[in-house]
């Protein structure tokens, strides 16, 4: 899904376990139907409780309720330029961060190569590389699938050896004691590190293949 009303995400919410907003071009998103004047506040609300997995009811008096028991699971993956998402940002600053929206989000900067990317002595990356990480991301497709495809089954809930947990607590209260001083410019960031970390660690588990029958 790339250009989606409230209504069209939290109706596929409810229709599917899992749903994508994924945008090699942001504009398109942020400039969607999704995002407008009359809809971006109802839209930032729903991916802010899809994010934290609250469940959500949606009554109206024209169609069927909507009830998202907090199962499904919404990925963003959005690619946008700095300048236009600043733009955006400045134009929507309450609502983008005072909500926490842009907090939810692990935003990384990759260094331009504009300038570099010469043909002539480049080093083709080998297929067997690209081809294994396609199989890999079939893979997880088609797992996710055939799980979520039994009514029965709930979704997958992993977690920490003690370990890792214990490594965790220490990486959450050393950013939480720092909220107030070198976090203070970044604390809405900062707050949602340590659960952004748990994710991340999700993410890295779940992409090993062995962990994938």
């Amino acid at each position: 899904v790339e250009d989606f009303s409230q209504e069209a995400l939290v109706s596929a919410l409810a229709n599917n376990p899992t749903v994508a907003l994924n945008s090699s071009e942001g504009g398109a998103i942020f400039g969607g139907m999704g995002f407008n004047p009359e809809s971006r506040m109802k839209t930032i609300a729903t991916i802010n409780k899809a994010y934290s997995g609250e469940s959500q009811v949606i009554i109206r008096k024209t169609t069927d309720n909507i009830n998202l028991n907090g199962d499904q699971r919404l990925s963003v993956n959005i690619m946008i330029q700095k300048e236009v998402l600043l733009e955006v940002i400045s134009k929507n600053i309450s609502l983008f961060i005072d909500s926490g929206f842009l907090a939810r989000f692990n935003i990384c900067e990759p260094e331009s190569l504009q300038g570099k990317r010469l043909i002539e002595g480049h080093t083709r990356m080998p297929e067997d590389a690209l081809n294994e990480f396609t199989d890999k991301i079939y893979h997880l497709i088609e797992a996710t699938f055939t799980y979520h495809s039994e009514p029965e089954n709930k979704a997958m809930v992993l977690s920490f050896d003690e370990e890792a947990i214990e490594y965790w607590i220490k990486c959450h209260d050393n950013i939480e004691t720092r909220l107030n001083t070198e976090f203070q410019a970044i604390r809405s960031s900062a707050s949602k590190g340590a659960e952004n970390i748990a994710r991340m660690s999700a993410l890295f588990h779940r992409n090993n293949r062995k962990l994938l029958s």
